[in-house]
């Protein structure tokens, strides 16, 4: 098994992170747009690429909660 700790500390600078399109739809409360849309500009900040993906199977999933 690869070391996946051995670069932890290597920053993220040219890691390209895929943000699904359908997780930011009708229902998603403003506050929580905010804090990733501050997230996101902070990793891109930091070096990342973030990039819209699909995850088209989305409508698929059962929502579950936990108590």
């Amino acid at each position: 098994m690869p070391d996946y700790t051995a670069t932890l500390d290597d920053g993220i600078e040219g890691l390209r992170i895929g943000l699904p399109k359908e997780y930011f739809g009708a229902g998603l409360d403003a506050g929580v747009a905010r804090s990733i849309e501050a997230a996101v500009a902070e990793l891109g900040r930091l070096g990342a690429e973030v990039v819209e993906i699909s995850l088209a199977n989305t409508a698929l999933a059962v929502p579950t909660t936990t108590s």
